[in-house]
């Protein structure tokens, strides 16, 4: 995940703010135990609706577009499976547009399936990119403009149930 603030209209500015400072081109360096006694990456809930599916700690040479590491996020054959970024520090970035950047790549096949999006809290529509199934490295992004009223943002990527392969 990328995380960065943008002035309407000036695209170029890539200034990372506080709100995701602990957020880089390598998030997925740091990884935890949750409670349950899995490994998850830091500052990521991962959530999943079924009963298999899971998220784990990937590092092949084929899966890792930055870094060392990447996440691994495979389906689950009844509900959805998401790993979540969530916060409340959106004191610097109200009232200023921003935007998402993610690098995927899966050999999926289903229209849809796999997809990041943004939302505030409050907020009924997310705002959604899907991956395109080319099976090569996409680079979804989804921006938005961030209320001044906003208390909560919620940056989530979800492989649904009906996905053919990890992502």
């Amino acid at each position: 995940f990328v995380f960065s603030s943008i002035k309407e209209g000036v695209y170029s500015d890539l200034e990372i703010k506080d709100t995701f400072k602990e957020l880089t081109n390598k998030s997925f360096e740091d990884w935890e135990i949750s409670l349950e006694g899995k490994f998850l990456p830091k500052q990521f809930e991962y959530i999943k609706e079924g009963t298999s599916g899971g998220v784990e700690r990937y590092s092949r040479q084929d899966g890792v577009k930055d870094g060392k590491f990447s996440v691994l996020l495979r389906s689950s054959p009844v509900g959805n499976s998401y790993i979540k970024y969530k916060t409340s520090n959106t004191r610097e970035i109200a009232g200023q547009h921003i935007r998402v950047s993610v690098w995927v790549k899966s050999q999926n096949k289903t229209p849809g399936a796999i997809q990041l999006g943004i939302q505030e809290k409050g907020k009924k529509n997310e705002i959604l990119k899907s991956y395109n199934n080319s099976g090569n490295w996409e680079r979804l992004v989804v921006g938005d403009y961030i209320g001044v009223e906003t208390s909560k943002l919620i940056i989530t990527f979800t492989i649904k149930s009906s996905a053919t392969a990890p992502v």
